[in-house]
């Protein structure tokens, strides 16, 4: 593996494990965009997470989140789909759909998303993390209510 993949995955582990996305907030408006502290060491995945193709998730996972920093959201998505389909169980692919949906504006999808995530998250290693994008999510759908009226 090379050292900058073990940076990004060790950086979502220990976002994981710190409570969760921080969210860049300008004035009093969200920014529209859930934003990822940079990756400064390596921790290892809950024990919890099953073994089979972890190596092929988090390589599709890490290069997913390579994309989104370099600004391409949708081949972002198009990596964390490979990912769901070699781990459909998985609720990190579905957080981090969840994340790179809210990113490109698809709120209502990202909220589906991290719901799911939610149910499969049954040992509650990423609850924090999901609850704080559930909070974006629903955040950003009652202002677009507000807005329409």
């Amino acid at each position: 593996m090379n050292t900058r993949l073990i940076m990004v995955l060790g950086g979502i582990m220990l976002l994981t494990a710190c409570g969760g996305l921080p969210v860049d907030w300008s004035g009093d408006e969200p920014t529209g965009s859930v934003t990822l502290p940079p990756a400064t060491e390596q921790v290892p995945p809950p024990a919890a997470q099953p073994a089979v193709s972890d190596g092929a998730v988090d390589q599709l996972l890490g290069e997913a989140l390579q994309r989104r920093d370099e600004g391409d959201i949708e081949g972002a998505i198009s990596l964390a789909e490979r990912a769901l389909r070699i781990d459909p169980r998985s609720p990190r692919v579905y957080y981090v759909l969840g994340v790179l949906q809210f990113d490109k504006g698809e709120v209502a999808s990202a909220l589906q998303l991290a719901r799911k995530a939610d149910t499969l998250d049954t040992g509650g290693h990423y609850q924090d993390s999901i609850d704080v994008l559930v909070a974006e999510c629903e955040l950003a759908l009652d202002n677009s209510d507000a807005e329409v009226w």
